[in-house]
């Protein structure tokens, strides 16, 4: 069964698909609840090499990313997705303040970050603003 927002029933439109990805899987976990029960279909992927893959093969709405991550950061997960799917958009998260990545991350053209720990108001803005048709490329 697929969960819809009182938004996505008016319109009879399916949920948004947001991809998650962290290697913390209690913070991974309460994002995704969060989002479902928001209305938002959700796939979880606990690192960026892993998101490449389903990016690869799979259509989402919108990518919410931590930037430190081992392996494939957030950051070259960013560089990916411009190059598959450059108007894919793309959240960063991050627990705490890195400024060469975050303008590095802004002028690659993340559309929002999200500190750690995430307030619900915040994210569902963010994902409210670049998910609106009319903020689109």
């Amino acid at each position: 069964m697929t969960v819809k927002n009182k938004e996505d029933l008016k319109k009879n439109t399916p949920p948004k698909h947001i991809l998650i990805v962290d290697d913390d899987s209690i913070f991974r976990g309460a994002l995704s609840q969060t989002l479902l029960h928001e209305g938002y279909q959700v796939t979880q992927v606990e690192n960026g090499n892993a998101a490449k893959d389903v990016i690869g093969i799979q259509n989402f709405d919108a990518v919410i990313s931590d930037i430190n991550m081992p392996g494939t950061s957030g950051i070259q997960l960013l560089h990916f997705s411009k190059q598959e799917k450059p108007l894919l958009p793309f959240i960063l998260m991050t627990g705490f303040a890195e400024l060469k990545e975050t303008q590095e991350a802004y002028d690659l053209g993340a559309r929002g970050f999200l500190p750690k720990p995430f307030k619900k108001a915040e994210l569902l803005s963010i994902l409210q603003e670049i998910l609106s048709p009319n903020t689109q490329e």
